[in-house]
């Protein structure tokens, strides 16, 4: 992508975290769903079908581009293809993976800290929240300092989200 399309898939998977933060949230509280472990298997289901599906379609959309990416740090292509602008056929099946990844990244985190309020009253909840959001800025951090092509390569990227899906 172009700076500026990698910044408007950036407003496309946000747009989704916010939406599914929404929608996990009232399908976690809809009681006509039945019990507290019922809604959360519920909400479990739909992280692992939005994963799946996101790994799945991600993984065909970066496959094909796995030895084409420059991994001197230029961000350009060694194959000389310019990069994709917004508007462009190509980059429907990439959007629609960017959206999948915010739906299921918001799912987890709603569902964990629905989880949290559920186990924990009072200050307990607070730290346990607190810990909760620490090992998360950790693992982001993490991730950004991988995310450069020159520490870690594309299909090295997928495969350590792939992991880490599994993981949790």
């Amino acid at each position: 992508f172009s700076e500026k399309c990698g910044g408007l898939e950036m407003v496309i998977f946000y747009t989704a975290e916010v939406l599914m933060g929404v929608l996990a949230g009232r399908l976690l509280d809809w009681e006509a769903l039945g019990g507290q472990r019922r809604r959360a298997v519920y909400a479990v289901g739909l992280f692992v079908a939005l994963s799946v599906a996101s790994l799945v379609l991600g993984y065909s959309v970066e496959r094909p581009y796995a030895g084409t990416v420059a991994a001197d740090g230029s961000g350009g292509w060694i194959d000389g293809v310019p990069a994709r602008e917004f508007f462009e056929a190509k980059n429907i099946l990439p959007t629609v993976v960017y959206f999948l990844y915010g739906l299921a990244d918001s799912i987890l985190q709603v569902y964990v800290m629905w989880l949290l309020g559920t186990f924990f009253q009072g200050d307990r909840l607070a730290s346990a929240v607190g810990y909760y959001k620490f090992v998360q800025s950790a693992g982001w951090s993490l991730g950004f300092a991988l995310t450069p092509l020159e520490r870690l390569a594309p299909m090295a990227q997928f495969y350590t989200t792939a992991a880490s899906f599994l993981l949790s």
